[in-house]
């Protein structure tokens, strides 16, 4: 069998559409099908996709993925994350399945073309709405009452993230006005649990370049077993991780939320350190409010040695390779995920957290909030509440042992939720069901 995933972003560029198009194609991949990504060209990633390779290739033969090819999609017109590409039908049409991560806009319109003059057999992954303000957002909601139906109703099955999420978003009313509603299915995005896992020990990588400042090491895998969340910062200050494009893209992360909340911490004298990793044409602004708000800290994240400044405060670490991310998880107390818009649907972050033992606080939004279990392992908070945000990452950080059971509850639940070997039986259904 053959599938080609189309995806509009591809790691190393921060964003779940782009990692769950990699998880999927690797993890299809491995069970012997023909796997190939189709995406947009992005500075660095033809590099990044070479060295990612060569690496897996120098640490052995069972670090070497099966092989995954990544096509760049070449478009008439270019905007952001969207191409018009009328010649990628023809390339399309040797492919038994065409997956299609939606919104793709620019790719996705060729896909009744693809269904009335080819056998390709049609999944549509609605990952998330389209959402915006102004004049763009005009223009989302037209398409999602014009071009949106015309996608979805020539799919031989559809997918989306939760029937929490389904509920409520775009695709609810499209589907219900469907005259004959093709099956969907509710499938969340996956975690690689092998790689995102408790550890028990880090040494630095001979291998990888540091991708990013901070005291980050490249970790051997363990033994499996669930450490104290506090382990490895038990002389220093507890962190607060959040990771995301710092771009327009990613406007509803919620970085100005956490960044009051911090400054609500370091009111009520709550020693923490809280960890910015992305990057992107927003960072500068987001670090002109932590510094109005009185809680950046610069100079941090560049010493190699435990933190000891006293006053809970704000480091923005940049980009971070995402083989590099099991480490940054392992040393925080808690990862954030303070979405604003429902336009966030699951938190890849929020997933891959709980996978390596910690427990994560998410916004109060359709799809974000069935990814942790509240009170189990991690909270649902009002969005845009930085003092209820507040409330939840004091709780954790001043209740260790508390943590520690939601740590421990969180890895079983990414495990049996969220692992791609779960994940790629659901797929490998799916493709031989159509």
């Amino acid at each position: 069998m053959r599938i080609a995933y189309l995806s509009c972003v591809y790691p190393p560029y921060p964003g779940g559409i782009g990692v769950l198009a990699h998880g999927m194609a690797h993890e299809i991949a491995e069970r012997g099908y023909t796997a190939e990504v189709f995406t947009l060209r992005s500075k660095g990633l033809e590099q990044a996709i070479a060295q990612e390779a060569g690496l897996r290739s120098a640490e052995g033969p069972a670090h070497t993925p099966a092989k995954v090819k990544v096509n760049f999609i070449n478009t008439v017109l270019r905007y952001g994350h969207a191409g018009w590409a009328p010649n990628l039908a023809r390339q399309l049409s040797r492919f038994d399945t065409v997956h299609l991560l939606y919104p793709f806009f620019g790719v996705a319109e060729i896909i009744p073309y693809l269904r009335a003059r080819t056998k390709s057999k049609i999944v549509v992954h609605h990952t998330m709405d389209a959402m915006a303000e102004g004049v763009l957002g005009m223009i989302f909601r037209l398409y999602n009452q014009t071009l949106m139906p015309r996608i979805f109703k020539q799919a031989h099955l559809i997918i989306t993230l939760s029937e929490d999420y389904f509920r409520e978003c775009d695709l609810t009313s499209v589907y219900a006005a469907m005259p004959a509603s093709p099956p969907i299915e509710f499938i969340p995005n996956g975690v690689d649990t092998k790689l995102f896992r408790p550890t028990s020990q880090s040494v630095i990588s001979t291998k990888r370049p540091m991708r990013a400042r901070g005291e980050i090491s490249h970790a051997t895998p363990d033994n499996g077993v669930e450490i104290p969340r506090f382990a490895r910062n038990d002389k220093s200050v507890p962190i607060i991780l959040f990771a995301s494009g710092l771009d327009r893209a990613h406007y509803f992360k919620g970085v100005h939320v956490l960044i009051e909340a911090v400054r609500i911490l370091k009111q009520r004298k709550v020693p923490c350190r809280g960890w910015i990793i992305g990057s992107g044409k927003m960072q500068k602004e987001y670090e002109a409010h932590a510094r109005v708000a009185g809680v950046l800290n610069a100079e941090c994240g560049i010493k190699r040695g435990a933190c000891q400044f006293p006053e809970a405060h704000l480091e923005f670490l940049g980009l971070a390779h995402h083989q590099d991310m099991p480490d940054y998880y392992r040393q925080a107390a808690v990862a954030v995920v303070p979405s604003t818009a429902r336009v966030e649907c699951f938190s890849i972050v929020a997933a891959e957290a709980q996978a390596c033992g910690v427990p994560a606080i998410v916004s109060d939004f359709p799809g974000v909030r069935v990814t942790v279990e509240d009170g189990k392992t991690g909270y649902v908070v009002r969005p845009g509440d930085p003092e209820a945000l507040a409330d939840r990452i004091g709780e954790v950080i001043k209740n260790p042992e508390k943590s520690h059971a939601m740590g421990i509850a969180a890895r079983k639940r990414a495990v049996e939720l969220y692992d791609w070997k779960i994940i790629g039986d659901k797929l490998e259904k799916i493709y031989k069901s159509i």
